[in-house]
């Protein structure tokens, strides 16, 4: 998936685009950031890391901010935006990005992508695996595509896959093939 955003974003051609990554995720401190190769382990881990990530105690960590700056370093973003409707996530995103070279170029907001109003819109939208925990899958759509500059690139993952977009969404299916 990261793989494909980078060549996307070589194609783009813009310098400095300003991005927006929706939902960058977080993992318990102590739970492997990689998932593991036999399938049963990583079944039961992410049960486990599921219940503890509730208990508020325990630290919450995220490479993806990092990931993605360092992916689109040779673009030099304007700005990476981190939006998460949880707050625990979003200063694990502060503590990532805390002492690096790219801090400045990162801004956060706490909102939920069904509620929040759409302010601005963005060269690059990312959002992985935002649409399949939504309640209404349809308006989470409707309101990421509409967070995207005419032109810009819509970096998205579904974990039902394309079919179920087409049937989440036929108007932005078609509309963003």
């Amino acid at each position: 998936m990261k793989d494909s955003l980078k060549a996307s974003a070589a194609r783009f051609g813009k310098r400095s685009p300003t991005v927006l990554d929706i939902g960058p995720g977080g993992r318990v401190a102590f739970f492997p950031a990689q998932k593991i190769r036999n399938v049963f382990v990583n079944f039961l881990m992410t049960g486990m890391e599921s219940g503890l990530r509730k208990a508020t105690v325990l630290p919450i960590k995220t490479f993806e901010p990092i990931e993605i700056a360092a992916l689109l370093e040779d673009l030099f973003p304007a700005r990476i935006h981190i939006l998460d409707k949880e707050d625990r996530i979003i200063q694990a995103c502060r503590k990532a990005v805390a002492g690096k070279a790219c801090q400045d170029i990162f801004t956060f907001e706490v909102a939920d992508i069904l509620t929040a109003p759409i302010r601005e819109k963005f060269d690059i939208v990312i959002a992985y695996q935002v649409v399949d925990r939504a309640g209404d899958k349809a308006r989470a759509l409707e309101s990421i595509t509409g967070r995207v500059n005419e032109g810009g690139i819509l970096s998205i993952s579904y974990n039902d896959g394309l079919p179920g977009f087409e049937r989440v969404a036929p108007d932005t299916y078609r509309k963003y093939p």
